[in-house]
């Protein structure tokens, strides 16, 4: 049988549009320049992870700027940014250390597990299975009562806004429904914990919202799953897998795809701004085909 193992990003992907999925999940282009905001996002995820692991200030430090320096290894272009992005960084982990015992007082908090890696089945159509595949950041107890998943997230705007979008978000569903296969027990939903960067006259700001789910919900969504298999079967069959133009330019910025999308697939700009991610290594690669 085929095995399509698929991230819960590749799934949204899919429904914005059907030619990034095949940009980004069959030919696995990946730019070549990493934009500064993803690598201090992934160095302050390492450092509040650790700090709930450790509850140690000075490991979480240490944890996010080795995660930088990773990123600086991966994407040489990002040293030009490094000292702003050191900077961010430092001041994001240190605060959230600071201010986490205010947020989650006393034992509020129990964490069962930090960073858990995952890989469930969720639904197969014909001679296609998907796999929900990704990391809980923590899966803990709250107040006592409730087990949780509990969701790094670092920002630029303002927590309000990013709360009322994020609360839709079918990532918390999915991580729940992969909860639930591991352990057994039916979430509660998620701790979404959320840090926003600093700004020019104002230090990082953190808060947290909780995202409720529900048995009926996840069942739904893997009902979902088996539906978006059937569209996915239909695309690598026929080779279909149209643009959809409503997505090059959004609220989340510009697609990432624009620059082949524009030259009309041309080699030399595939070449020359993309490498191919190598799943076994997670390492960049070049490439070493072209995407029709």
């Amino acid at each position: 049988m085929i095995s399509l193992r698929i991230r819960q990003s590749h799934a949204r992907t899919y429904r914005r549009c059907k030619l990034k999925y095949k940009l980004q999940c069959i030919d696995k282009l990946i730019l070549l320049e990493r934009k500064p905001a993803l690598s201090i996002g992934t160095a302050c995820h390492a450092g509040r992870a650790e700090f709930l692991r450790s509850r140690d200030p000075v490991k979480a430090f240490n944890a996010a700027i080795t995660a930088l320096n990773a990123e600086v290894e991966l994407f040489p272009t990002l040293a030009l940014d490094l000292p702003e992005s050191t900077r961010i960084v430092t001041e994001v982990v240190i605060s959230y250390c600071n201010t986490y015992d205010a947020r989650f007082p006393g034992s509020n908090i129990r964490v069962l597990g930090v960073e858990l890696p995952f890989e469930v089945k969720i639904a197969e159509y014909d001679d296609l299975e998907m796999y929900l595949a990704g990391t809980i950041d923590a899966d803990v107890i709250y107040a006592d009562k409730y087990r949780m998943n509990f969701e790094f997230k670092t920002t630029k705007k303002t927590l309000p806004y990013y709360f009322e979008t994020e609360y839709m978000s079918y990532q918390h569903t999915l991580y729940g429904l992969a909860q639930w296969e591991i352990t057994g027990e039916i979430p509660y939903g998620t701790i979404l914990d959320t840090a926003r960067k600093p700004l020019k006259t104002q230090g990082p700001e953190h808060d947290h919202i909780l995202i409720p789910k529900t048995k009926d919900q996840f069942l739904e969504a893997k009902r979902d799953a088996i539906e978006i298999l059937k569209e996915i079967r239909y695309s690598m069959d026929n080779d279909y897998f149209p643009q959809n133009t409503d997505s090059c330019y959004t609220q989340l910025g510009q697609c990432e795809y624009i620059p082949v999308c524009k030259s009309n697939f041309d080699p030399h700009v595939i070449k020359n701004k993309y490498g191919v991610v190598d799943d076994s290594k997670q390492v960049i690669a070049e490439p070493d085909h072209e995407a029709q």
